[in-house]
């Protein structure tokens, strides 16, 4: 029987795997040819798995917590959230509205939705926005997606630090992903001027790359501990 953290992680790693083999067959081009054209192309592409990968994979993380069965009581806080998101919506909705029918609503929500089981319904297009990258996967935007799905990681995520117990965590790697942002969307309104150094523009996209690894070990790891439950006290 295929171990299911040990499933999830290898559909994430293939997924990851052919997104690596059309950046590297845009890279070999640009270094070959220095042409201006397959630089825009593979900056355009590089965005495009970012965001791509990022949503796919967090969709993914809170598939697996569905196929736990866990009750709700027993989940950190942002699955209960994740449970009753559009009733809160609703309640944002009625802000103005002298009726208390929604809030009065999402407190017997929040009440009966503790002892249920955690199942939310995730579509391809995740029609109800569980994991909104507002189409602009910036760091900020970045860092509520990881407390949607309650893993803790410093704001200034980075390189990965490995020590004798084989822990990990992210250092400022952060501006990165806004630098990345800004030369996507600079391209796409025709207004760029690329006046970096080509190794150096590689060099940066190695390490987007190298943080899309390390949200798989992000995610995988946070399953195997089960850092999705709530602590014992």
């Amino acid at each position: 029987m295929i171990d299911p953290i040990e499933k999830f992680e290898d559909s994430l790693v293939k997924d990851l795997a052919w997104r690596k083999k059309e950046l590297q067959i845009l890279k070999m081009a640009i270094i070959d040819t220095e042409n201006i054209i397959y630089i825009k192309s593979y900056l355009l592409l590089l965005y495009s798995h970012w965001e791509g990968f990022v949503k796919k994979s967090a969709l993914s993380y809170l598939n697996f917590i569905n196929s736990r069965k866990i009750k709700l009581h027993k989940l950190n806080d942002n699955f209960l959230y994740l449970k009753i998101k559009k009733d809160i919506n609703d309640c944002s909705l009625s802000l103005n509205n002298p009726s208390i029918g929604n809030e009065l609503k999402l407190i017997r929500k929040i009440d009966k939705a503790k002892n249920e089981i955690f199942k939310i319904k995730i579509s391809n297009n995740d029609k109800l926005k569980f994991i909104d990258t507002e189409s602009n996967l910036s760091s900020s935007v970045f860092e509520k997606i990881l407390n949607i799905l309650g893993i803790e990681i410093p704001v200034d995520f980075s390189e990965l630090i490995i020590d004798k117990t084989n822990s990990y965590r992210y250092k400022a790697r952060i501006h990165l992903i806004d630098f990345l942002l800004q030369e996507r969307n600079s391209i796409a309104h025709g207004d760029v001027i690329l006046e970096d150094d080509i190794n150096d523009i590689l060099d940066r996209s190695v390490k987007i790359v190298e943080l899309l690894d390390l949200f798989i070990i992000t995610l995988v790891e946070n399953i195997r501990v089960k850092n999705y439950l709530k602590s014992v006290s």
